[in-house]
């Protein structure tokens, strides 16, 4: 979408008003086109593993990606749920939220129902990926299941807990859109075993 506007990618991500501008923009170009998940604070993938304390990296004119933070499977046993509140991401993603209720055109709430109810989350599996690095990841599915296990159970609290702070914003969860490449490149046994019980829990918790 920035690239259609002449926008660089780096400017797009960290100014929630050229974002808001991009965002828009493509919607009036395409009034027919209902957009997915519509006007949001857009970080690309980096949000939950940002959380995890993940370092981002911000290229000109591509989407940020996040450096692994988890260096040795031991690392997982010492990790815990953090207070997502002072995280930091997530409270800029609060404040982005704020800003796009206060200024985006009543017409796009009204048209689409933007923003009223909607979160975005990276899911869990995604989230493991980038934090331990996805080559590392498929390693691990073989060869420590049960630390796989513990870092997808804390990132799924990761999620329930930033939800709870996008709905003070956004209102009750009507709508959720949860980014996650990996099912798609796992065969059937790891994605039953490593990705849907957890999905399930999210979609459950707000069907």
């Amino acid at each position: 979408m920035p690239s259609m506007l002449g926008v660089k990618c780096k400017d797009y991500y960290n100014d929630v008003q050229v974002k808001l501008h991009v965002q828009s923009s493509i919607q009036r170009e395409f009034p027919q086109m209902i957009m997915f998940p519509g006007l949001f604070p857009d970080y690309g993938v980096v949000m939950e593993a940002v959380t995890l304390g993940c370092d981002i990296v911000w290229p000109e004119n591509e989407a940020p990606y996040a450096k692994p933070c988890i260096s040795s499977i031991q690392d997982i046993n010492s990790l815990t749920v953090p207070k997502i509140s002072e995280t930091p991401l997530v409270p800029k993603i609060v404040r982005e939220y704020e800003f796009m209720w206060k200024h985006a055109d009543q017409e796009l709430f009204e048209e689409y129902g933007y923003l009223d109810g909607n979160a975005l989350v990276v899911g869990p599996l995604e989230t493991t990926a980038m934090a331990m690095g996805y080559d590392k990841l498929f390693y691990a599915f073989y060869d420590h299941p049960n630390e796989v296990h513990r870092l997808l159970e804390i990132i799924t609290e990761i999620i329930f807990e930033t939800v709870k702070l996008y709905q003070k914003v956004n209102g009750k969860i009507k709508r959720i859109y949860i980014i996650d490449h990996m099912p798609t490149q796992l065969p059937v046994y790891l994605y039953e075993e490593f990705f849907h019980p957890y999905i399930k829990r999210i979609f459950d918790e707000y069907s």
